[in-house]
Protein backbone atom coordinates (compact mmCIF):
# COMPACT_ATOMS: atom_id res chain seq x y z
CA UNK A 1 0.00 0.00 0.00
CA UNK A 2 1.59 3.39 -1.17
CA UNK A 3 0.92 6.09 1.42
CA UNK A 4 1.38 9.78 0.89
CA UNK A 5 4.62 11.49 1.77
CA UNK A 6 3.11 12.73 5.08
CA UNK A 7 2.39 10.01 6.67
CA UNK A 8 4.35 7.71 8.86
CA UNK A 9 4.32 4.61 10.39
CA UNK A 10 4.23 4.28 14.45
CA UNK A 11 4.30 1.85 17.02
CA UNK A 12 2.45 2.89 20.30
CA UNK A 13 1.81 1.62 24.02
CA UNK A 14 -1.33 2.55 24.97
CA UNK A 15 -2.44 1.66 28.54
CA UNK A 16 0.19 -1.41 27.60
CA UNK A 17 -2.49 -2.11 24.08
CA UNK A 18 0.29 -2.40 21.41
CA UNK A 19 -0.87 -0.51 17.98
CA UNK A 20 0.47 0.23 15.07
CA UNK A 21 -0.94 3.67 12.93
CA UNK A 22 -0.30 6.35 10.50
CA UNK A 23 0.19 10.22 11.56
CA UNK A 24 -1.24 12.31 9.23
CA UNK A 25 0.89 15.97 10.48
CA UNK A 26 -2.38 18.10 9.50
CA UNK A 27 -4.90 16.44 11.31
CA UNK A 28 -3.31 15.14 14.44
CA UNK A 29 -2.38 11.08 14.25
CA UNK A 30 -4.82 8.59 13.48
CA UNK A 31 -4.48 5.15 15.24
CA UNK A 32 -5.36 1.55 14.11
CA UNK A 33 -5.71 -0.03 18.22
CA UNK A 34 -5.81 -3.90 18.74
CA UNK A 35 -7.50 -4.85 21.78
CA UNK A 36 -7.20 -8.24 23.44
CA UNK A 37 -9.54 -9.76 20.86
CA UNK A 38 -7.30 -8.64 18.19
CA UNK A 39 -10.08 -6.21 16.55
CA UNK A 40 -8.84 -2.89 14.97
CA UNK A 41 -10.43 0.46 16.23
CA UNK A 42 -9.68 3.81 15.07
CA UNK A 43 -8.97 6.51 17.15
CA UNK A 44 -7.30 10.28 17.15
CA UNK A 45 -4.32 11.02 19.54
CA UNK A 46 -2.14 13.74 19.85
CA UNK A 47 1.76 14.22 20.42
CA UNK A 48 2.56 14.86 24.14
CA UNK A 49 5.82 15.90 25.19
CA UNK A 50 7.23 13.74 27.73
CA UNK A 51 9.46 15.14 30.40
CA UNK A 52 11.50 13.81 32.89
CA UNK A 53 10.34 14.72 36.69
CA UNK A 54 11.57 18.43 37.79
CA UNK A 55 11.07 19.80 41.71
CA UNK A 56 9.65 22.78 41.88
CA UNK A 57 8.59 23.49 45.37
CA UNK A 58 11.39 22.24 47.49
CA UNK A 59 10.08 21.70 51.26
CA UNK A 60 12.13 23.47 53.84
CA UNK A 61 13.52 23.99 57.90
CA UNK A 62 10.40 22.95 59.44
CA UNK A 63 10.21 23.91 63.80
CA UNK A 64 7.10 21.91 65.13
CA UNK A 65 5.81 21.89 68.90
CA UNK A 66 5.19 18.17 69.64
CA UNK A 67 1.61 16.84 69.37
CA UNK A 68 0.83 19.54 66.59
CA UNK A 69 0.49 19.00 63.41
CA UNK A 70 2.73 19.77 60.17
CA UNK A 71 3.18 19.77 56.77
CA UNK A 72 6.18 19.36 54.75
CA UNK A 73 6.08 20.78 51.12
CA UNK A 74 6.92 19.15 47.68
CA UNK A 75 5.64 19.92 44.50
CA UNK A 76 7.15 17.76 40.89
CA UNK A 77 5.79 18.18 37.51
CA UNK A 78 6.29 16.05 34.34
CA UNK A 79 4.74 13.77 31.88
CA UNK A 80 3.89 11.66 32.64
CA UNK A 81 2.92 12.79 35.88
CA UNK A 82 6.18 11.57 38.64
CA UNK A 83 5.27 10.13 41.77
CA UNK A 84 6.72 11.53 45.14
CA UNK A 85 8.35 9.10 47.51
CA UNK A 86 9.59 10.49 51.25
CA UNK A 87 12.80 10.10 52.80
CA UNK A 88 13.94 10.65 56.72
CA UNK A 89 17.42 10.06 57.44
CA UNK A 90 18.36 8.10 54.47
CA UNK A 91 15.23 5.69 54.74
CA UNK A 92 12.34 5.16 52.81
CA UNK A 93 9.42 6.43 54.54
CA UNK A 94 6.15 4.54 55.54
CA UNK A 95 2.76 6.71 54.90
CA UNK A 96 -0.50 5.97 55.55
CA UNK A 97 -2.41 4.04 53.94
CA UNK A 98 0.67 1.83 53.47
CA UNK A 99 0.98 1.45 57.20
CA UNK A 100 -2.18 1.26 59.12
CA UNK A 101 -0.86 2.68 62.04
CA UNK A 102 1.02 5.81 60.70
CA UNK A 103 0.22 9.96 62.00
CA UNK A 104 1.86 10.62 58.52
CA UNK A 105 -0.13 10.98 55.41
CA UNK A 106 1.27 11.67 51.47
CA UNK A 107 -1.17 14.07 49.93
CA UNK A 108 -2.25 13.82 46.19
CA UNK A 109 -0.25 16.88 45.65
CA UNK A 110 2.98 15.22 47.25
CA UNK A 111 3.13 16.89 50.57
CA UNK A 112 3.70 15.10 53.34
CA UNK A 113 1.52 15.86 56.42
CA UNK A 114 1.91 14.97 59.82
CA UNK A 115 -1.21 14.45 61.66
CA UNK A 116 0.22 15.20 65.03
CA UNK A 117 4.48 15.56 65.60
CA UNK A 118 6.06 13.09 67.51
CA UNK A 119 8.11 12.99 69.76
CA UNK A 120 9.10 10.09 72.91
CA UNK A 121 11.83 7.76 73.63
CA UNK A 122 9.86 4.89 71.11
CA UNK A 123 9.59 7.36 67.93
CA UNK A 124 10.46 10.84 66.48
CA UNK A 125 9.71 12.68 63.37
CA UNK A 126 12.53 15.00 64.29
CA UNK A 127 15.21 14.69 61.44
CA UNK A 128 15.87 15.48 58.10
CA UNK A 129 13.28 14.68 55.03
CA UNK A 130 13.66 15.10 51.35
CA UNK A 131 11.09 13.61 48.62
CA UNK A 132 11.93 11.94 45.31
CA UNK A 133 9.84 12.80 42.25
CA UNK A 134 9.85 9.82 39.52
CA UNK A 135 8.90 8.63 36.32
CA UNK A 136 9.54 6.46 33.28
CA UNK A 137 11.46 9.17 32.43
CA UNK A 138 13.94 9.45 35.56
CA UNK A 139 14.42 10.77 39.15
CA UNK A 140 14.73 14.48 40.73
CA UNK A 141 15.92 15.03 44.68
CA UNK A 142 14.57 17.66 46.68
CA UNK A 143 16.69 19.34 48.60
CA UNK A 144 17.38 18.44 52.57
CA UNK A 145 14.70 19.75 54.70
CA UNK A 146 15.20 19.48 58.66
CA UNK A 147 11.93 18.79 61.22
CA UNK A 148 12.89 19.85 64.79
CA UNK A 149 10.77 19.11 67.27
CA UNK A 150 10.37 21.97 70.02
CA UNK A 151 8.90 20.27 73.24
CA UNK A 152 7.68 22.27 76.39
CA UNK A 153 9.97 24.05 78.05
CA UNK A 154 8.87 24.69 81.90
CA UNK A 155 10.29 28.05 83.64
CA UNK A 156 10.32 28.86 86.89
CA UNK A 157 12.09 31.56 89.16
CA UNK A 158 13.87 31.36 92.23
CA UNK A 159 13.61 33.67 94.64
Amino acid sequence: MKRPPHFHRFLFLDNATPAVGYADYGAGIQVLRFSSALRATRGSYHHVNQQPPRITEHPIDTTVARHEPATLNCHAVGEPEPTITWYKDGQILRTAPQDARSHRVLLPAGNLFFLRVAQSRKESDAGVYWCEASNALGKARSRNATLVVAGKEIFCSIQ
